[in-house]
């Protein structure tokens, strides 16, 4: 009689064993799912964002192509003056001939030339001689900087030739909007030159990107020369529509273990501070259709973003908060509601 009762206990046992070992195989399978489809609705919000930030600020192009192509002296060219040395010196009343700051310029154009001294050059030599200094100074940016020659005396075989500076002169602003909305914030955040400063077409090019990020503006920048030698007027066209803009959006970016579609609005608020800034907020909700995992399910986002230039530079700052549950079937019909939910800050 005990022996019969021993062999049921062991029995039982091993049964009830092996039940429990096949539900924590289970649970952990299911665990181990869940962890994936935690990791992936995480991804899958990052690229979201992403896309919806690439989408609401596409930078705008204002990139000007500066290349110039290099040039060939003439052979042999007659008449000619034989050169021993060539200065670079920068313009200045008091012709007090100060070596220039584009030396670099000069030093480039004789090594694409093939030039090497002494050399005889004649008005056509040295025509392109000025010229592909110039491209070299064109090319970084410098597009008012000027190379000239100077009345002077090339039998004595030294050639001087003088750099007029192009600098910025006076800033104009029209503001055509409705309402006028330039300020002096959007221009010292805005701009990347002042007066005085060597007029140099990339900063030109950075100053329009950062009125034009915000996109209900509409901006141009010329370039207009003034009264006095080297400098040159800009002329900043200014016109901001209204500011606020709302979209929705219906996509099929989820996933079907959390809602395959999602419907999304957002509001924004351009130039917020008058800063050339911008300002965003966006809600995501899943929508229930019949293309998803069975059970319930479903998740949300919500999204504040905001940035600002600094000349060269951009400071942004983005919150985010997303959330979502899904019921998962385990072993022997047993359901499960598996929440997850994230808050970042970048």
């Amino acid at each position: 009689m005990k022996f019969r009762l021993s062999l049921s206990y062991v029995a039982t046992t091993v049964i009830m064993t092996m039940f429990f070992s096949s539900l924590v195989q289970a649970n952990q399978e299911t665990l181990s799912q869940l962890n994936q489809i935690d990791a992936e609705q995480q991804q899958r919000q990052n690229q979201q964002q992403q896309a919806k930030n690439a989408q609401l600020f596409a930078p705008p192009d204002v990139r000007l192509d500066t290349s110039q192509s290099d040039l060939v002296l003439p052979p042999q060219e007659q008449p000619c003056y034989p050169i021993q040395q060539i200065s670079l010196v920068d313009y200045s009343a008091d012709n007090s001939h100060q070596s220039s700051q584009f030396q670099w310029a000069l030093k480039q154009a004789i090594q694409n030339l093939n030039l090497t001294l002494p050399h005889c050059l004649g008005g056509q030599g040295l025509g392109i001689l000025m010229k592909q200094i110039q491209n070299k100074i064109i090319a970084k940016g410098y597009v008012t900087t000027r190379v000239v020659a100077q009345e002077q005396n090339l039998g004595s075989g030294n050639l001087v030739l003088t750099v007029i500076p192009g600098k910025v002169g006076k800033t104009i602003v029209a503001d055509r909007s409705s309402v006028p909305r330039f300020t002096r914030l959007q221009s010292w955040n805005g701009f990347t030159f002042t007066q005085g400063d060597l007029l140099n077409v990339r900063d030109i090019e950075q100053s329009l990107e950062n009125l034009k990020r915000v996109p209900t503006v509409e901006a141009n920048i010329e370039i207009i020369p003034n009264e006095n030698l080297g400098e040159s007027d800009l002329k900043i066209s200014y016109q901001q529509s209204l500011p606020f803009r709302f979209h929705l959006s219906l996509d099929d970016a989820g996933s079907r273990s959390t809602g395959k579609y999602q419907a999304s609005g957002t509001f924004s608020f351009d130039n917020i501070f008058s800063a050339n800034d911008l300002f965003y907020t966006s809600f995501t909700h899943s929508l229930k259709t019949h293309e998803d995992d069975k059970g319930k399910r479903a998740s949300k986002n919500l999204t504040f973003y905001y940035s600002i230039p600094f000349g060269y530079w951009t400071l942004s700052a983005q919150q985010n908060y997303s959330r979502y549950h899904q019921e998962v079937f385990g072993a022997f019909a047993n359901s499960y509601m598996y929440a997850g939910e994230s808050n970042s800050s970048n």
